[in-house]
């Protein structure tokens, strides 16, 4: 693990391509008003999501050292506005989707992607992230335009990397998520709320790795029903 200072000079390339489809593909839905159009959390509605579009996070990794009882702990502070350099690929924008089995209760996943190149004091190097998750969740509508939407799941990353910059790890964390949707039609809402990551297993370079991360995110989602 490396952290980078301000002045490490880094391109990031994130899933914006993806996001920037499902952006269109909300306000479609956002704009359209048909029979299909309700509020959310009616059974047959199939949810479409961009999650953790936007955030902050605190996290920290940690690396035992051999032969000894000490570790390599490595705190991170993530910010993000749609265009991220993560630090961690807990922290990386991912498309979702969600199917609610009856009027509340509710089974999907995400799925997350982003390249990386960097440059640091004359040496480069690239790596590659992919982010699985499957969740389950329960929607419990406030009001009209508001719902509670708590989910808890497992998370999945692995990142590919074989240079002095970037180390290949990968890591299997519990993750749990209090949603809040604020729709301000009957077809898509902002999603906001708190996130907590954390890892059951994990490698890096062949040593193990540990990590936990906390934050609070922000997003859209959009969905159809019949």
């Amino acid at each position: 693990m490396q952290r980078l200072s301000s002045a490490d000079h880094i391109r990031s390339r994130t899933c914006i391509s993806l996001c920037a489809t499902l952006l269109l593909s909300l306000a479609v839905l956002g704009t359209s008003r048909t029979a299909a159009a309700q509020e959310l959390g009616a059974q047959g509605h199939v949810s479409f999501g961009i999650e953790r579009l936007f955030g902050f996070y605190l996290g920290r990794q940690s690396v035992p050292i051999r032969n000894t009882n000490a570790t390599t702990d490595s705190d991170y502070t993530d910010f993000s506005l749609g265009w991220n350099n993560p630090p961690s690929g807990l922290t990386v924008p991912r498309l979702a989707i969600d199917y609610f089995i009856d009027d509340h209760f509710t089974i999907g996943g995400s799925f997350g992607v982003y390249t990386r190149s960097r440059d640091v004091a004359g040496a480069s190097g690239s790596d590659t992230g992919i982010l699985f998750a499957a969740r389950g969740g329960y929607a419990l509508r406030i009001s009209h335009a508001v719902s509670f939407w708590p989910r808890a799941g497992f998370t999945y990353y692995t990142v590919s990397g074989n240079n002095a910059l970037s180390q290949p790890n990968n890591l299997f964390a519990l993750t749990l998520e209090g949603m809040f949707t604020f729709a301000p039609s009957e077809s898509w809402a902002f999603l906001v709320g708190p996130t907590v990551d954390v890892s059951l297993s994990g490698r890096v370079n062949g040593q193990d790795l540990s990590e936990h991360s906390f934050g609070i995110m922000a997003g859209l989602v959009g969905w159809i029903g019949r």
